[in-house]
């Protein structure tokens, strides 16, 4: 990994996590003001948390591989 790269790195991240607060903090407290029955109801929410998370992670990971090419 080259010296030079690392802020570039540091910024692409700090960037990655701010971009996805503010999406996961749109879709949590936008869900949550809808009223759920049960397991039925909550089930989308649940499914669309685990793809936001795992989008984050997959983005940051791709942002780090690109950032060292």
């Amino acid at each position: 990994m080259k010296e030079k790269n690392m802020p570039s790195q540091i910024g692409n991240l700090i960037s990655v996590v701010l971009v996805w607060a503010l999406v996961a903090y749109i879709f949590v407290f936008g869900f949550a003001k809808i009223q759920w029955n049960g397991w039925a109801g909550g089930l989308p929410w649940l499914t669309g948390v685990v793809f936001l998370f795992g989008s984050a992670g997959f983005t940051s990971k791709w942002l780090m591989s690109k950032s060292r090419d």
